[in-house]
């Protein structure tokens, strides 16, 4: 988390994981950071990827939401709506 003159005021670190996954985006709430993680093939479960909610004032992980499909090919979007 950065300032107006782009001095680092916070940082925290994101869930590490051994699975091959690339981040497709990140959006923001008042409270709340969302990352979408996009796996390059389907997983069991017809799972294609996962949202993971950070507490941004804490910095820590708060929940983590996977993104299903019957198709490995289906595409994924994240869109927070306020």
């Amino acid at each position: 988390i950065y300032d107006k003159n782009f001095k680092l005021i916070k940082s925290f670190d994101m869930k590490d994981t051994k699975e091959e996954q690339y981040l497709q985006n990140i959006q923001y709430s008042k409270d709340n950071m969302y990352a979408f993680f996009k796996y390059p093939t389907q997983k069991k479960q017809n799972v294609i990827g996962h949202v993971d909610i950070y507490d941004i004032k804490k910095g820590t992980l708060t929940n983590s939401i996977d993104i299903h499909s019957k198709k490995d090919w289906e595409t994924g979007r994240l869109e927070l709506i306020q």
